[in-house]
């Protein structure tokens, strides 16, 4: 997303959602400190969205795949400027992730 384009909040919105879920779920499943946590969830998404923003194919074993694809521009029905082409990041889960959906235990 480009910087400015009003998504900033819901950005920052869903990475609070994931850190506190990540949190919550630290004490339950291995006790690490708050501090680790936060450590190695900034650096697994540090080098996601480094290795994804080179063009590299980000696979993880039972989670699936991220990777970089361009989104072409458009015209602006009532604006002034087109948008011009950017670049996203897209996932595409696994088969094993989403069988997980359909399980009871979630």
């Amino acid at each position: 997303m480009k910087e400015g384009d009003g998504n900033e909040h819901r950005d920052d919105r869903a990475t609070a959602y994931l850190q506190a879920r990540v949190h919550r779920a630290r004490g339950s499943r291995g006790g690490w400190s708050v501090t680790t946590v936060s450590s190695l969830y900034e650096a697994l998404f540090s080098e996601l969205t480094e290795a994804v923003s080179h063009g590299e194919v980000v696979m993880l074993t039972n989670v699936g795949r991220f990777y970089r694809q361009d989104h072409k521009g458009h015209k602006v029905r009532f604006g002034k400027q087109d948008i011009d082409g950017y670049p996203v990041m897209k996932f595409s889960a696994s088969p094993s992730l989403n069988r997980q959906l359909d399980s009871p235990d979630g």
